[in-house]
């Protein structure tokens, strides 16, 4: 539901976000011994309890700490927990890190797991040296150690692709034929996960050289490199060789940079011995839904018969939707009703991307209903942006009467693009906006310069799309924008851990996630003995304390497992801003899913530029939790059905 401004600044100010409203108590509050919780915050001036908080926060990260380093000595994985420990006590993780990494009685992996540290905490210069120097030992150990340690993304500060770190890319490249099997295997790797171009000649002969047992994992990664027909031929050659019983979907995942590649020469030989590969299936194989999606990837007349028949026996709509998308591909003038039949079936939202490729204003009267009318088991379901996309830019006059009729079944992001859409909005308009309001640091102009920085750097790290750009009409522009400048903050409303650590919410996801603009010291948390006396102590509520501007905050979370009570974070940590004299809040934003957003900013400012460009804001902090849960309780279900219980 899409909510007015006036109703966004009243739940605002009820929950804490308010523009100068008192919605907590200033005093000293409950007795902490007290068997029940206060999810309404307080704050004190008390120097003893606020001395008593700071001493605690300190043991905990000192514990901490020394957990960390203790677990790196014994060559165990670090968590990230561990790793903000670390970041938190800066100097003298860096003093602990030096020692490790030159303490020859320690493994290779575990020095070299501290010098990828000593970089990510802003010893760059330091870690590259000690882990190029491995790369280019006489000693095999430390020459797997830094490979491995390199290929770790939760360790490593390191961006090997284009010039960010040329000597460590080049000493991966050489290594790529080592002598030692393994350290050559995950060198190979490396360098394709990381497009270091370099690598495609040696990975080549390499596979030629009939030297390599793995020919397989071998022609998996020069694949990802493959520029040259010679490249695709060896591919063609030994990544087909050998099929196991079991199709191994890492086969087709390999296959994308040459599946999508522009040159005919370099794609077709892959499409036509890849397609050939998989025919060779027969029986159950062919259901499988990797095998379906692969299939309909290099889909021609040939696969028509098999598609039928996953599209007929298969259980898993997602192997039928990848197979009735390819016979549609392969019959578009009668296929679209197909595709059109499929939707009536199992529901339109998945469908809406295909049948955006094949519709025009004629075949207005027969998509329409998908959207409008209820078929078979499928109730009507929300409309989200590419449905939305679909109807508005493909089907006429009649797709937008409908999408009128439709407001109220709309996400809020298909909401907010609607309106984009309608008003000519624009994300460089919105910037500006939002630079002219001091939200942003910069104008639109060094802005979208630093999103589209920041999409190259998520692509030459294997996330994002490949090929993809930055979309000027797209409003999730605004929100990448905000993030990038620590004015928005995003995280799992479940946490997967008990005890659910809500003073970590505070200082990581508000206090670091703000760049630290949020001026929380410290927080702490412990939890209280349940109320009723056969419950588990595990199950009790917490308290929470934290410091800001001096004053010690604290309020009740409720025990929710591994879910936060985030309507009395978010209303403490609103209130200690208030109390500090901050014009910023945490404003929620309407989120689809169990990620929690929310904006932090000065109402004043950003809900005008909010109304403006129709950005989804939320009534409800813990619309993600109910959200997430909601999706738990339709996979139960579902689970249930399938078992028959």
């Amino acid at each position: 539901m899409r909510r007015s401004f006036v109703g966004i600044c009243l739940v605002l100010m009820i929950a804490g976000c308010g523009m100068g409203g008192q919605n907590a108590v200033k005093g000293p509050g409950p007795e902490l011994d007290e068997p029940t919780v206060d999810r309404m915050p307080y704050v004190s001036g008390d120097p003893k309890e606020i001395a008593d908080v700071r001493a605690q926060a300190e043991r905990e990260l000192d514990q901490e700490f020394a957990q960390s380093i203790g677990t790196l000595r014994k060559d165990a994985e670090l968590f990230l927990v561990q790793i903000e420990a670390l970041e938190a006590r800066k100097p003298r993780a860096i003093a602990e890190l030096e020692r490790i990494a030159a303490d020859v009685s320690l493994s290779p992996r575990c020095r070299m797991r501290a010098a990828a540290l000593l970089a990510k905490l802003g010893r760059h210069d330091e870690g590259t040296k000690l882990i190029l120097e491995a790369l280019q030992s006489r000693d095999a150990k430390p020459r797997h150690a830094a490979v491995t340690v390199l290929g770790d993304t939760l360790l490593s500060a390191f961006n090997l692709s284009g010039l960010h770190e040329p000597r460590l890319a080049q000493a991966v490249v050489a290594l790529v034929d080592d002598p030692h099997p393994e350290i050559a295997a995950d060198a190979a790797a490396l360098a394709a996960r990381n497009q270091l171009a370099e690598a495609e000649p040696k990975l080549l002969a390499l596979l030629r050289s009939g030297k390599v047992k793995d020919t397989t994992r071998l022609a998996q990664n020069l694949a990802a490199l493959a520029s040259t027909p010679e490249s695709v031929q060896a591919v063609c050659k030994f990544l087909f060789r050998d099929r196991p019983k079991e199709y191994d979907q890492w086969v087709g995942f390999s296959l994308n940079h040459l599946l999508a590649a522009g040159e005919p020469r370099l794609s077709e030989p892959v499409k036509k011995a890849f397609r050939e590969y998989l025919l060779a299936y027969t029986g159950d194989a062919r259901l499988d839904q990797a095998y379906a999606i692969d299939l309909a990837r290099v889909a021609n007349d040939a696969t028509k018969p098999v598609l039928e028949d996953i599209l007929t026996r298969s259980k898993d709509v997602v192997s039928r939707f990848a197979a009735v998308s390819a016979l549609v591909a392969l019959d578009r003038e009668g296929g679209l009703q197909r595709l059109i039949d499929f939707a009536h079936a199992e529901g339109p939202e998945a469908v809406a991307a295909e049948l955006a490729k094949y519709a025009t204003e004629r075949d207005a009267e027969r998509i329409l209903p998908l959207y409008l009318e209820p078929s078979g088991k499928k109730a009507l379901g929300p409309i989200d942006e590419v449905a939305a996309a679909l109807l508005y830019d493909k089907l006429g006059a009649p797709g937008r009467d409908a999408l009128a009729r439709l407001k109220d079944r709309l996400t809020p992001r298909a909401a907010t693009w609607l309106k984009w859409k309608r008003e000519g909005l624009n994300l460089a308009a919105a910037l500006d906006d939002l630079h002219a309001a001091a939200i942003l640091p910069e104008g639109s102009a060094e802005t979208i310069i630093r999103l589209r920085n920041a999409q190259d750097e998520a692509r030459a790290r294997g996330l994002g799309e490949p090929g993809s750009k930055l979309d000027l009409t797209d409003p999730e522009g605004i929100s990448s924008a905000l993030a990038l400048a620590g004015r928005l903050v995003a995280f799992d409303a479940e946490t997967g851990e008990l005890p659910c650590r809500h003073d970590r919410l505070l200082m990581l996801d508000l206090g670091a996630g703000t760049n630290h603009a949020f001026p929380i010291e410290c927080a702490v948390q412990s939890q209280e003995k349940p109320s009723d006396s056969e419950a588990d102590a595990d199950e009790g509520p917490y308290r929470v304390r934290f410091i800001v501007g001096g004053r010690l905050f604290r309020f009740g979370a409720e025990n929710r497992g591994d879910w936060y009570d985030l309507e009395a974070a978010i209303r403490a940590a609103n209130f200690a801003l208030e109390t500090a004299g901050r014009k910023e809040r945490f404003i929620p934003l309407e989120t689809e899913g169990q990620v929690a957003r929310f904006a932090f900013a000065d109402p004043n400012a950003f809900l005008p530029i909010a109304l403006k460009y129709g950005l989804a804001l939320s009534d409800d902090p813990d619309r993600a939790i109910k959200e997430g849960k909601g999706f738990e309780r339709q996979v139960i279900e579902r689970m249930k059905n399938a078992s028959g219980r």
